[in-house]
């Protein structure tokens, strides 16, 4: 998959971000293993250990420069015309002459190409590795997520919704006689998981992906009632069974991400991504992050974006509660009373 600086920038931040200090770096440099194969430069764990010394103040200034920047040094992921690309591709044959030393072949098959760009003049460029060429996807799966080359979610949503289907498919065949509390423990448990997975990256606004994101829950809250009447209401089914809609779930979980971040319980530096108001409104929190502008869809809804609109709204009282399993009750409770 590649990516350009064009097209996944992060907003710089004028605060500093972590602080990457010498000991810490040359500490990691004198842990590497020397039995251990290099990589694709090719720069031994040996040498990296006997250089660490020297190396180390070059490599502090490197990452607490891309850090407090928020953005790779100028010479990483910046291709901006041909000369660029075809760097990139002499670090194609870097990767070539290094899995033929190390006899540790990559699968030329399972390695794609994907262009996420809104460009209107797009720099096109074949990559091979070897004597492959690789091969061009308009969507990939990406740790559990279908990314698609104009970041929209309707692939990936289409494939979460298939299979949660087919999984409650397997639970009617087998569970169609037993107690209704066996039948939702089973969903709970072997169903809803696989809609919400990674939700606060791909939460959308598009209101028929929402509805097909729903329907998947309210036909399992119809079989675990066993009520297939056209006149009775999946919505009070939902009610009955205590099951919030998945679309109060996702936002409960994007705000809880934010809770984290906020007060640093998560590996994500807040410094580097959120900026405070320069000057609260009476319905803010004193909490309350500026929101990134942007016109582009994909980018309006993305996490912080959409996310920093429900912070900021978030009453005083629950904002200041650190512990986050307290907070993600007590937010959770607040949306179902606006509901």
């Amino acid at each position: 998959m590649l990516l350009t600086r064009s097209t996944c920038s992060i907003p710089a931040s004028p605060t500093l971000g972590p602080t990457v200090t010498a000991p810490g770096v040359l500490k990691l440099l004198q842990e590497l293993k020397e039995n251990k194969a290099p990589g694709p430069d090719e720069i031994t764990g040996k040498v990296l250990k006997l250089a660490a010394v020297e190396i180390t103040p070059a490599l502090v200034t490197i990452f607490q420069s891309s850090l407090d920047q928020g953005t790779p040094p100028d010479d990483w992921l910046n291709i901006t015309c041909k000369a660029d690309a075809q760097k990139l591709q002499n670090d194609m044959l870097m990767l070539d002459r290094w899995q033929h030393t190390w006899q540790m072949a990559f699968n030329a098959d399972k390695c794609f190409l994907l262009r996420i760009t809104h460009s209107r003049n797009p720099i096109l460029t074949d990559y091979t590795i070897g004597n492959n060429k690789l091969q061009q996807a308009q969507s990939h799966n990406y740790l559990g997520v279908e990314l698609t080359h104009d970041l929209k979610w309707n692939t990936h949503i289409n494939n979460i919704t298939a299979k949660a289907n087919r999984q409650l498919g397997f639970i009617k065949r087998n569970l169609l006689s037993c107690p209704q509390e066996l039948k939702a423990l089973a969903y709970t448990t072997l169903v809803r998981p696989l809609l919400e997975y990674s939700s606060s990256v791909w939460d959308t606004n598009n209101g028929e992906l929402i509805k097909k994101v729903e329907s998947t829950q309210r036909r399992a809250a119809r079989f675990v009632k066993r009520d297939y009447s056209r006149y009775s209401s999946p919505t009070d089914m939902l009610t009955s069974l205590g099951w919030d809609k998945l679309q109060l779930r996702r936002r409960v979980n994007r705000v809880s991400l934010m809770h984290k971040i906020t007060y640093r319980q998560a590996a994500i530096p807040e410094q580097l991504y959120l900026q405070p108001v320069k000057r609260l409104t009476h319905n803010t929190n004193n909490k309350a992050y500026q929101r990134p502008s942007g016109r582009k869809y994909c980018w309006v809804y993305s996490f912080f974006p959409n996310t920093i609109r429900d912070w900021n709204l978030i009453p005083q009282n629950i904002v200041n509660i650190e512990e986050n399993k307290q907070f993600k009750q007590e937010i959770l409770k607040h949306y179902q009373q606006q509901s």
